[in-house]
């Protein structure tokens, strides 16, 4: 409802860009998800359960972003650079970007943390569907290599809820909802940051020198990105699909005048995590 590149961050996010989501308006709410569960090919779902601290860090934080109290230090240095946009002040930029979700990020009574992998972890606080905070806060945290304690490598704050069962294959759906959402947030960025390079050098081939060293060609894809949300504010999701070793996440985006448009979002594994491969309008 990186959302960063959960194998590698690159990519920028302006603060001015990237500040407070615009509001989407919110879809009925789905089901609750179900107990974590994580699947592996061939076996049924086995119960998992995320490490005491990595729960207790994500609730701590989520609850210092609600209060407006998060700091640039609990984010990772790469999530850091991303919402910083290379500020010459990347702690103040990125303490600045924080600040803006506060109040509205989800309570956190009501959450679940889902394992991502063998060091990180996904935290969802969703709050009751009556309240008027927005409905679910994000949290993706990774464990500190120097140390016992966890970092912030992803954060969204979104009015949408996800798929009714995001605890399996839970890597994978949770890039292609913060993909999604984050274009209907209108922060792009954020979105660009999901996206595979094979496929962003697929879609905006590189025109110049610049263009090469980062693979693309910004403002190309930009437009593309921009053209998948077009003035569509709300989305719902519906059911994940894995062709192969891929997955395809389907919904339906809403217009303000009631018009619909269905799409799909196909992410495949890279490295460590998972990135967008595709996006298109059905």
């Amino acid at each position: 409802m990186k959302f960063v590149r959960l194998a590698v961050l690159v990519g920028v996010c302006s603060v001015p860009a990237c500040n407070k989501p615009a509001t989407p308006a919110a879809t009925p709410p789905s089901a609750a998800a179900a107990k974590p569960l994580v699947s592996t090919p061939g076996a049924a779902p086995t119960p998992v359960t995320p490490p005491d601290a990595a729960v207790k860090a994500g609730g701590d934080f989520l609850t210092a972003v609600r209060a407006g109290k998060a700091t640039a230090a609990q984010l990772t240095p790469e999530f850091k650079k991303l919402v910083a946009s290379g500020s010459g002040a990347a702690d103040w930029a990125a303490g600045h970007w924080l600040d803006e979700f506060k109040g509205d990020a989800a309570a956190v009574e009501k959450r679940a943390c889902y394992p991502l992998d063998a060091t990180s972890v996904l935290c969802v606080a969703e709050s009751p569907a009556a309240a008027p905070a927005k409905a679910l806060t994000y949290c993706k945290l990774v464990k500190n290599p120097g140390g016992p304690d966890y970092l912030v490598d992803w954060l969204h704050v979104s009015p949408v809820r996800p798929p009714a069962d995001l605890s399996t294959d839970t890597a994978a759906t949770f890039v292609a909802v913060a993909f999604v959402d984050a274009l209907l947030a209108k922060q792009t960025r954020l979105a660009e940051s999901l996206v595979a390079p094979a496929a962003a050098k697929r879609l905006a081939p590189p025109l110049d020198d610049e263009d090469a060293k980062l693979g693309y060609n910004r403002g190309i894809l930009g437009i593309k990105l921009s053209g998948f949300r077009e003035s569509f504010p709300s989305v719902t999701y519906g059911a994940a699909a894995k062709p192969g070793a891929n997955l395809a996440l389907s919904g339906e985006l809403t217009g303000p005048a009631g018009e619909r448009r269905k799409f799909t979002v196909t992410v495949a594994p890279a490295g460590a995590g998972w990135l967008v491969e595709d996006f298109r309008h059905d």
